[in-house]
């Protein structure tokens, strides 16, 4: 079963005068770098690192529905995902507020299933009636095209929602698609910023810009909810892949601040 432990596991030296948490309204954090225990064990909890606190741990109360730790895919423990009905969930539903948020993840994906990081709706029960509601995920296999699909509503189902339109190409009702081509089974870092004027930011390991869009301004609710790690929700497809580390500001980080939180992970998580 999961323990918390205190120490990193691997990877390179940190650079001990920045943590993520100096930026402020760090809400949710999960360092799954911290997990203890031996390969393969069960994580059934996990303690949210963020402002937000306990009210957000991660909790899976199904057996067989928990992901393992794994000691060794990436340079430090990390949550492992085996694309069948793994899922981690908050203990209660975290909602953005102003419209503004900075998400970052670290992660390995790069086989079969749909590369789920945020989405809504699953209860922690297990039990079913959630909705697919994805916040940010990331859908493809092997490598190919993979999409970090954006959802920007917290109402409506993931196939009717409009979410993001990018450079204002897309049209309401469509899904709007980011396209970057991730490497297969290679730790990746990938870091989105939102304004409240609906410009989103899109950067990759290098803290460099990948993509701009803007969120769709007829959105009844463009705040943005997060309740589900794994999965993109009650029915949906399961992903295959390693976690390693995930969070969310509840502001936008400026570009200057997604370079340096960027170049502490890719060091932290020996991403180059």
């Amino acid at each position: 079963m999961l323990g918390l432990g205190n120490s990193i596991t691997g990877g390179a030296a940190l650079d001990t005068a920045f943590a993520p948490a100096d930026f402020g309204n760090l809400d949710i954090h999960y360092d799954f770098s911290l997990l203890s225990g031996s390969n393969g064990d069960a994580i059934s909890a996990f303690a949210n690192g963020g402002a937000a606190g306990s009210d957000h741990d991660l909790v899976q109360v199904t057996a067989v529905r928990r992901p393992t730790i794994d000691t060794s895919a990436m340079a430090a423990n990390s949550a492992s995902f085996d694309n069948s009905d793994d899922r981690l969930h908050l203990s209660n539903l975290y909602l953005t507020t102003d419209k503004t948020f900075t998400f970052f993840c670290v992660f390995e994906t790069g086989r079969a299933g749909s590369d789920v990081f945020f989405a809504g709706d699953s209860p922690t029960d297990g039990s079913t009636g959630g909705n697919n509601l994805n916040f940010i995920q990331l859908a493809g296999a092997n490598g190919v095209a993979i999409q970090s699909k954006f959802v920007g509503n917290t109402a409506g189902s993931n196939n009717s929602v409009v979410t993001t339109k990018i450079n204002g190409t897309e049209s309401a009702g469509t899904d709007g698609d980011i396209n970057y081509q991730y490497r297969a089974d290679t730790s990746e870092i990938l870091i989105f910023t939102r304004d409240a004027s609906n410009n989103i930011r899109v950067f990759n390991h290098t803290g460099g810009l990948m993509a701009t869009s803007t969120s769709n301004a007829t959105d009844s609710d463009t705040n943005f909810r997060i309740q589900t790690i794994g999965q993109e929700g009650d029915g949906g497809s399961g992903w295959d892949g390693n976690l390693g580390e995930m969070g969310l500001y509840n502001i936008k980080l400026s570009d200057s601040e997604v370079a340096t939180l960027a170049n502490y992970l890719a060091t932290k998580w020996s991403v180059s």
